[in-house]
Order: C-alpha cells, then sequence, then structure tokens
C-alpha cells in the first residue's frame, strides 16, 4: 500500500454538519446521534480523515479495502457516494473528486473540549444491565440443613474440609443454622455445592438444603426461600444462574416450573441441577451425515484488561461467526451454544462431542498498554492438531467495528479446510460496548417465557432503540417481541400487536434488506398473527439465501412446512436447525418445533422423545404438550395422551378445539383439521 504515513491528525474533525470521531470511526450529526456506514464505507472515511486536506489516490484506497480481492472502481465509487450522501454533500464540497486520481477531505479539526461538546454529553444509560450475559458475576450459595437434636457439629464445621477446596469470596453463618457462602462466579459455587452432596455427613445432622443465586438478585424473594420450599437433598439455582451456566459441561438443569410467590404477583422459578451427561443434547442430534465441515467458534479468553475489552472479546466472535455463516460450504454452529464455554475449558475431545463439531477456533486475548493481541488457534477436533495459528495485534479502538479481522480470519479458516472462494461479510456490531451487553441481556429475559421478565426485556430494548433508532438487528429483536406477546397470549389485540411488529421489522429491512433477522422475524409474523404462509415462506426463503446458516430461519421454515402437512421438507429444515443450535440456551423451542415437525411426518415416536426433551427443559409449555398428546394418542398410547392433556388443560385452562382451529396457521389445512380431530378424541373440550 502506498499511503503516506500518517505523522500528525486531529482526532476529531467537523465535516459540513457532522462530526467524525478518526478513533472510534464514529460519525455523528449535530445532535450526537451516530450515523451507520457500511463497514467498507466507514473504513474509506477513516483513510481519508487520516490524511485531512491531502489528495489520497483510488489505487491506495482500493488497495488498504480490499487487499486481497479483485475490485473494480465501482466498489469505491459506491463507497465514496455513501459517505457523501451521510454527509449531505451534494454540492462536493466535503469530498471532493480529483479526476483521474482520487480523492481529498475537507474538514476542521474540533477541540475535545468545545462549548457544543459539553451541550451534548455522552447519553448515560437509565438502567445498569451490563452485568447480564457475563459469566463473571459473583453467586452465593445458601446452606441449612434440617436440624435434630442428636446433631452436635455445627454446619460451618462441617463445610470447611469441602470449602477449603472451593474456597469462597465470604463466608456468613446466619440463623438456624445456616450459611451464607460468596463465590467470583457462578460454576465455583456450584462445584462446592457438589461437592458437599458427594459427601457422607454424620446422618443426625439432617438433610442439606441447598440454593444458589446470583449476589444481588432482582426479585423479592430472600435467599434461600426456594431451597426451604422444596425437597432437601437437591441443589436448587434460579433463572439466573442456569442462563450463566446452562452451557458449562458441568451440569444440567431439570425446570421445577414457578414454585413460591414473589409479592409481586408472579413466581419465582426453580431448576434441579444435575451432573453433566449431555443427555439434554442427544435428542437433538441428526442421524444424517452432513457432507459440509461444522465449525464451532468459542469465545474468546480475555487474560488481562477492562471489562470493556471482556465485552468486545464478545463483539470480535461475533463478527467471526457472522463472517462465517456467509459461506454457503460451512456449517457454523450457532454463537448461542458456544456461549458455555466461556466460563469453562474443558477438553477439546469434550467439546467436539457437545457440539458436534469437525473443527474450533479459539483464541486468547492479551491486552498490552493500548492495544489488544489476540492469539488465535484452529484445532481439527478427530486430530487435535492445530491447523492454523496466529497473532493479531491492533490498538484497541481499531477492533471495534473492524471487518478486516473478521474476513482475514475466514479466509485463514477456509484455505485451512482446503476451500477456494474467499468471501465478503458485512458485520453490523452495535455502535457501543455497553449496547451489546443490553442486546444480550433482553434476548435472555425475553425468551424466559416470564411476564415480568418479558417486561424487563422489552425495557432494555426500548432504551436500546433510543440510542440506535435505525439499528435493524435492534428493530428486528422488537419486532419479535411482539410475537412472543402474542404467542403467549399476552395481549387481548393480537392483530394490533402484529401490525407493530411488521412495523419495526420493516423498519429494519428499509435499512438492511438483507437483514437476516429481520426477515425471520416478519415471517414469524405473517405465519402466527396473519396466516399468510406464502408470504411468510418468501421471508423464509429470502433469509436463507441471505445467510444458509440462520438456526431459527431454518426451524421456523420447517414449521410452516409442519403447518402445511409437508412432513419430509420440515423434517429436514428441523434437523437441519437443531444441528446448527446443538447448545443454545432456548433448546426447548427448537425440540418442541421439531417435534411438531415429526409429526407432520407421522412419525409418532420421534415426536414423542422430542417433546419429552422439550418438555424437560420448560415444563410449561403448552404448544410441547399439545404436539405431545397428539403423538401419544395416533402411537396408540391412549392413557398416556389423556394424562398429557389433562396436565395441558392445567396450563392453559381456557384451551377449546375450536379456540385452537381459529387461531392456527394450520387450520386451513388437512393436517391441521386432523390435529384438531385428535385433540378432540382425547378431551379437548369443543
Amino acid at each position: 500500500m502506498l499511503l503516506p504515513e500518517v505523522t500528525t491528525s486531529p482526532n476529531q474533525i467537523r465535516l459540513g454538519i457532522c462530526r467524525y470521531n478518526i478513533t472510534l470511526r464514529l460519525l455523528t450529526d449535530l445532535a450526537g446521534s451516530p450515523i451507520r456506514l457500511r463497514p467498507q464505507s466507514a473504513h474509506v472515511l477513516k483513510i481519508l480523515a487520516e490524511h485531512l486536506g491531502k489528495l489520497v489516490t483510488k489505487n491506495d484506497l482500493i488497495a488498504a479495502i480490499w487487499p486481497d480481492v479483485s475490485v473494480t472502481d465501482d466498489s469505491l465509487t459506491q463507497c465514496i457516494a455513501d459517505i457523501r450522501k451521510h454527509l449531505k454533500d451534494s454540492d462536493r464540497n466535503i469530498l471532493r473528486t480529483v479526476p483521474k486520481q482520487g480523492y481529498i477531505l475537507l474538514g476542521a479539526p474540533v477541540s475535545s473540549d468545545t462549548a457544543e461538546d459539553r451541550r451534548h454529553p455522552d447519553i448515560t444509560p437509565k438502567i445498569d444491565f451490563d452485568q447480564w450475559g457475563s459469566q463473571e458475576v459473583p453467586a452465593v450459595l445458601y446452606i441449612s440443613r434440617d436440624f435434630q437434636p442428636l446433631a452436635t457439629r455445627r454446619l460451618v464445621d462441617i463445610l470447611d474440609p469441602v470449602t477449603i477446596l472451593h474456597w469462597p469470596i465470604k463466608t456468613q453463618p446466619i440463623e438456624n443454622d445456616a450459611v451464607i457462602l460468596t463465590f467470583a462466579t457462578p460454576i465455583e459455587a456450584v462445584r462446592c455445592a457438589q461437592a458437599l452432596t458427594q459427601r457422607a455427613f454424620d446422618l443426625s445432622a439432617g438433610p442439606l438444603r441447598m440454593e444458589i443465586d446470583v449476589l444481588a438478585p432482582q426479585r423479592d424473594v430472600p435467599l434461600g426461600t426456594l431451597a426451604n420450599a422444596l425437597n432437601p437433598d437437591i441443589l436448587i439455582v434460579t433463572v439466573d444462574i442456569r442462563d450463566l451456566l446452562y452451557n458449562s459441561l458441568e451440569c444440567d438443569f431439570e425446570d421445577l416450573g414457578p414454585c413460591v410467590p414473589d409479592g409481586k404477583g408472579d413466581f419465582v422459578r426453580a431448576f434441579k441441577v444435575h451432573p453433566y451427561a449431555m443427555s439434554r443434547h442427544s435428542a437433538m442430534r441428526t442421524a444424517a451425515g452432513d457432507v459440509l465441515p461444522t465449525v464451532a467458534v468459542l469465545p474468546l479468553k480475555m487474560r488481562n484488561g477492562s471489562p470493556e475489552n471482556n465485552a468486545l472479546r464478545a463483539i470480535l466472535a461475533d463478527d467471526i461467526i457472522f463472517a462465517l455463516s456467509q459461506a454457503a460450504d460451512i456449517n457454523v454452529i450457532s454463537r448461542l451454544s458456544t456461549l458455555g464455554f466461556q466460563a469453562v475449558s474443558p477438553p477439546m475431545a469434550t467439546i467436539a462431542k457437545a457440539l458436534n463439531a469437525d473443527f474450533v477456533l479459539t483464541g486468547n486475548c492479551f491486552a498490552y498498554g493500548t492495544a489488544l493481541v489476540v492469539k488465535f488457534e484452529f484445532v481439527d477436533v478427530t486430530s487435535g492438531t492445530v491447523l492454523w495459528a496466529e497473532p493479531l495485534s491492533l490498538p484497541l479502538e481499531e477492533w471495534i467495528g473492524n471487518d478486516e479481522i473478521s474476513n482475514r480470519v475466514v479466509n485463514r479458516l477456509r484455505r485451512a479446510i482446503s476451500v477456494n472462494e474467499a468471501i465478503q461479510v458485512r458485520s453490523k456490531p452495535l455502535h457501543s460496548l455497553k449496547n451489546y451487553s443490553l442486546l444480550n441481556a433482553a434476548i435472555s429475559f425475553m425468551h424466559r417465557l416470564s411476564w415480568s421478565d418479558f417486561q424487563t426485556a422489552r425495557a432494555m430494548l426500548d432504551e436500546l432503540i433510543a440510542r440506535t433508532p435505525d439499528h435493524p438487528v435492534v428493530l428486528s429483536w422488537i419486532a419479535r417481541w411482539y410475537v412472543l406477546l402474542v404467542q403467549q397470549g399476552w395481549t387481548d389485540t393480537p392483530f394490533e400487536q402484529g401490525a407493530a411488529a411488521l412495523q419495526f421489522s420493516s423498519r429494519a429491512l428499509e435499512v438492511d434488506p438483507e437483514c437476516t433477522l429481520a426477515l425471520v422475524s416478519e415471517g414469524a409474523v405473517f405465519t402466527n398473527l396473519f396466516r399468510d404462509l406464502g408470504r411468510a415462506k418468501d421471508r423464509y426463503d429470502a433469509a436463507l439465501m441471505a445467510n444458509p446458516n440462520d438456526p431459527y430461519g431454518r426451524l421456523l421454515r420447517g414449521t410452516l412446512y409442519a403447518f402445511q402437512g409437508k412432513g419430509v421438507q420440515a423434517v429436514k429444515d428441523t434437523d437441519h436447525a437443531m444441528h446448527l443450535a446443538p447448545l443454545d440456551p432456548h433448546s426447548f423451542i427448537y425440540l418442541a418445533l421439531g417435534s411438531g415437525a415429526y409429526l407432520a411426518a407421522e412419525n409418532w415416536e420421534k415426536a414423542i422423545e422430542l417433546a419429552d426433551a422439550s418438555l424437560r427443559l420448560n415444563r410449561s409449555h403448552a404448544s410441547t404438550l399439545r404436539i405431545k398428546s397428539v403423538a401419544q394418542k395416533r402411537f396408540g398410547l391412549e392413557k398416556d395422551a389423556k394424562d398429557t392433556v389433562n396436565e395441558l388443560l392445567i396450563i392453559q385452562p381456557g384451551l377449546t378445539v375450536s379456540g385452537w382451529l381459529k387461531n392456527s396457521p394450520s387450520s386451513e389445512y388437512e393436517v391441521g383439521r386432523k390435529f384438531a380431530a385428535t385433540l378432540q378424541e382425547i378431551g379437548v373440550p369443543s
């Protein structure tokens, strides 16, 4: 590259009615609102800003932006047009063209402490949700025992031999021979509790009651309430701990349902902890051997640095997964399925078995002054051979929104597994690290299927949309929120909510016509709220054309086929979706919809197996119980089917066959009418 070396340049530049921060690659309007450019356009603007007032040739720009790809001048021209559009530079007075040579950016340096800066301070979040999505949240372990008169040893004395191996940050004895231990991470609390259950105590001491929660729980029930309300000698955790450790590969969780009232008209859910045995994943395996290699990108490990660096490593992993997902010749494990490896580092063989992956990308991050170094390793899990390893070092700010890094890693990986085509990647990270943490928290709360958590998720999304009003990912998740609102029966105006969902998905698609998440969300609206399966399929097809490895889009298209009675296509899509998301935190949804696909294919036994696996994770999912009851009836298990219907009517007391037909997308098809007839046969009121 022939670009002149940058010696000195201002960090902030006024460009007409806009301002540009070179370090952050951030373009804002006069009100301080971010202006989003396409990744390549943002890179062009950064180079021009670094050489403010100087000619930068076309050849130098093309060499810097597309170093390994052959492109024409049209690609650069599109970037220049994109920049001028957002700068409102219709007269070309800010970004000037030098015919047959290149471009000059003209602007004025801006002081970092001007009166205008003080009028537009940085936006501070109203709610601090930054802890969510982190595996480093401190946890507390409550332990008590059912005291009996013959017991002579205090509980704190009994704990000493165990806690010396799992050292807590703090030990706090409380009344009634109970103790609270505080640990730096949830997994340490679980390990200590599991060690306690394996020790043979004096029977006269009475059984132990144990409960784990985050250090500062957002609920009105005192620590220990769940443990004391349930049977002793089982380890109980809250939904927050379950979310943090879902994929830890050290424990499994069984949903015990709503257990105790929280004083606000809702109930606190509890989860029983089991030793990890991969049992919950076996039902999601597919028998067919996919001809494409499967790659898993594990969360990068941060060895030192600030909390902001910790969030950055998650963004970088997301960028790489998004980049790999654009390759039609690679299967990519979803990010949510690999998130649990952030807390633990099991052997490669265990990772491979859990994820059913052929290759794994790992990385370690180190902060050195203002630079961040990431050491990547790409491993063949069968042989344990490292196929590619390389350290990459950049100033911290240059990692943010830098699509060049993800492109470089993707090219190395595809080359390592003998793939000939290079790909161009567009990634759309949110503008700030805190925004990213907030989005992940909202997604987690939204899928807990509790009304209070669902409202909390909306508060998070509203905060995000206030900061980034035109970000397609945020708009798409709000559209998905409306779909779940209707599906859970939490509204009396489903069509109004459907119209609201379409408004948000349409806005997302105006910003990015190929936004997979927006296309999938819109497909779900047309399927579930308006029962327009033709338009819904168009959206799912477009989403999967843009990203063939989107697991949720493939899952919902398979469900659409099931609604139409196309069992073979339904099973093909849902099986593929489960293959791409083997450890998804919301696996019960994949298993439930997979069960529906096998029901449409008239494989009753497999439908029951998947329904049982789904219900083990979420006992309150009415749709799964409906599918299971029908599959049991058709498989000849009539008594079991009636038992399942009785459980269903407790969860959904107002269910009727006519009501189901009114709301089901499959009611206009023979498969739906037969489903309704079977429901009536096994006891659902007409």
